[in-house]
């Protein structure tokens, strides 16, 4: 694109005009398809509205690539007052062209400037408010940062306490192991004695001895383990029974349970 390109003076086409143009004595040029509308309805200038006549070189159609024919054979025989006459006038005419263009382009700069000025306002504002969500969000942060070591600070001493509750609970494991051979070593050792010296045939029940006194009141010897030293009318038959009772104890706060032996005596009149 030059600056000496001819454009169609109607503003909605801005056509460039390469071969032909409609050109007017108001020093406008338009492209053909509006030269026509010219023609064919008021003969008005659609750039100014200036009244134009067909009959007086108002209008005329211009080539705009005349051949060498016509470039030689146009001017010939004028004097030379006229041809410089005439090369002043379409001189003026590319003068107000050019005049025309720088125009437009002002025209269009400016616009360009208040939708550069209202974009580069929205792109402020837009600007102020992401840098406000930004300070939002690094604040945030801050404190996501903080919470994040105060929960690994939290996490730390837990971790100890369970380390510690780990340390009780194998203690506790390795007492209620030793606890529980020592009561399987007494339980073994006690029916070894059952079987060395049988006494009764009750299933639940282990007879120690029954005795009869012929005097009114007798001792239970303090010898014997599991009994009170008292005294028994001579009329009652004595039968003293040791009994072995296996019952639940909570020990551990998780709801484990263990065993403990209970040894009892009861004794029985008959």
């Amino acid at each position: 694109m030059s600056y000496l390109d001819l454009f169609c003076n109607y503003i909605q086409c801005r056509e460039r005009l390469n071969n032909k143009a409609v050109i007017t004595s108001c020093s406008h040029a338009f492209c053909m398809h509006h030269g026509n509308q010219i023609l064919s309805n008021e003969l008005m200038c659609p750039a100014c509205k200036t009244p134009l006549n067909k009959n007086k070189y108002d209008l005329t159609c211009a080539d705009l690539n005349p051949s060498e024919d016509f470039r030689s054979m146009i001017l010939a025989g004028l004097r030379p007052e006229i041809i410089i006459d005439i090369a002043h006038r379409a001189i003026s005419f590319w003068s107000y062209q050019i005049h025309m263009e720088n125009m437009y382009h002002i025209i269009q700069y400016q616009e360009w400037k208040k939708k550069h000025s209202e974009l580069q306002q929205v792109h402020e504002t837009w600007k102020n408010n992401h840098k406000i969500k930004i300070n939002h969000l690094q604040q945030r942060v801050a404190d996501l940062e903080k919470q994040l070591q105060y929960q690994a600070k939290i996490s730390e001493e837990l971790q100890q306490k369970l380390h510690e509750k780990n340390r009780e609970h194998t203690t506790t494991l390795q007492k209620f192991t030793s606890l529980k051979h020592r009561q399987l070593s007494e339980s073994a050792k006690f029916s070894m004695l059952q079987d060395q010296h049988p006494v009764g045939n009750t299933k639940n029940n282990i007879d120690i001895y029954s005795l009869e006194k012929n005097s009114e009141f007798f001792a239970v010897p303090s010898s014997l383990p599991g009994f009170h030293i008292g005294s028994v009318p001579r009329h009652k038959k004595l039968h003293c029974v040791r009994t072995t009772i296996i019952e639940p104890h909570s020990l551990f706060q998780d709801g484990d349970k263990t065993c403990k032996k209970k040894t009892s005596t009861k004794i029985n009149r008959k």
